[in-house]
């Protein structure tokens, strides 16, 4: 390391595995656990939260998110602190309300809303750090609309998605 190049393959600490302490506390982590999960098939009902069921994982570090419910729940392993992101893409709408929102258990966390006056095929999106997620935590998404019936979300796998990793412990 004579000009202060440090090239490794791999650092593990004692235990093989975790988080690394460098000098002044300076901590080195991976953002796992981490998934991804998109082809949302649910339909809206008029005027009623509908938890957004998206069906394909494309990736799920710790096997922490359930395709059958839409629900990704923290394990003692996993507590910390996570980044969620989601996005409602629906079919040709005329809405005056249309939201998605991200739970921490049974309270709403983070949402977004759109109004819209016209038809179109909006897809709005929420990102946002949850506070501390400790064993039994589960996070989900919902969607709302208020269209006058119900609506079918659209097929584009760029429209509807949710995901998430942890940023701290």
């Amino acid at each position: 390391m004579a000009d202060g190049t440090l090239k490794v393959g791999q650092i593990t600490n004692s235990a093989g595995s975790g988080n690394i302490t460098i000098g002044s506390g300076v901590t080195l982590q991976n953002n796992v656990p981490a998934f991804l999960a998109t082809s949302s098939s649910t339909s809206l009902a008029n005027g009623t939260h509908t938890t957004l069921i998206n069906g394909t994982e494309d990736l799920d570090t710790n096997s922490l998110y359930d395709t059958s419910t839409g629900i990704f729940t923290v394990t003692s392993s996993t507590t910390g602190y996570y980044f969620f992101y989601a996005a409602m893409g629906t079919a040709v709408i005329t809405a005056n309300r249309i939201s998605i929102n991200i739970f921490k258990n049974t309270t709403r966390t983070l949402t977004c809303e759109t109004q819209s006056d016209t038809s179109g095929y909006p897809a709005p999106n929420v990102s946002g750090v949850i506070p501390l997620l400790t064993n039994g935590d589960y996070v989900y998404v919902q969607g709302y609309q208020n269209s006058g019936g119900t609506i079918a979300l659209s097929g584009e796998l760029n429209k509807n998605f949710f995901g998430g990793y942890k940023i701290g412990a």
